[in-house]
């Protein structure tokens, strides 16, 4: 791990908050230019409606965190079925190598989980090229639902159960 941030699992409610905060400021900058009106406002939805505090209180959501002398840097979290749900990263701390160390940790504690390697995630058109970077493929062409652009998208670490 690079000595210059921090990885570490998210379990207070506060640094869950901060979490999704990022996670809304980072697709406000990079994503909803290129979204209709529908899918920024679905995606706020998912951020702070019904489903989203469901999971946080069922315990179904782990929230990942990279820090940078004590400001958080990036975001990842998955869900049950193995499924990376949030990845973002603050436009000053990206191409550091936060982003591959954050999905690095969501795999393995999927693994831990779930028992596999297996993780899927459907990709946002400006993060297909470092899906692919870190190993994952598509599975399908670009879609949109809801107004939210994707492209549905499979890792799975050969070697491993």
């Amino acid at each position: 791990m690079d000595s210059g941030y921090e990885i570490k699992l998210l379990e207070r409610e506060n640094e869950i908050d901060e979490a999704i905060k990022l996670a809304e400021e980072v697709f406000t900058e990079f994503e909803a230019p290129i979204y209709p009106k529908e899918g920024a406002d679905s995606f706020y939805s998912f951020l702070y409606g019904e489903n989203m505090r469901k999971m946080r209180s069922e315990g179904s959501v782990h929230f990942f965190g990279a820090y940078c002398g004590g400001v958080l840097a990036g975001i990842c979290a998955h869900r049950k079925a193995a499924h990376i749900t949030l990845m973002f990263v603050r436009r000053e701390f990206q191409r550091k190598g936060i982003g591959r160390a954050l999905m690095e940790a969501a795999i393995e504690h999927i693994h831990l989980i779930y028992g596999t390697y297996a993780v899927t995630l459907n990709a946002a058109p400006c993060g297909i090229e470092f899906y692919k970077r870190i190993g994952f493929i598509p599975t399908d062409m670009e879609q949109m639902a809801d107004g939210i652009i994707f492209t549905p998208m499979v890792y799975c670490r050969q070697g491993k159960a």
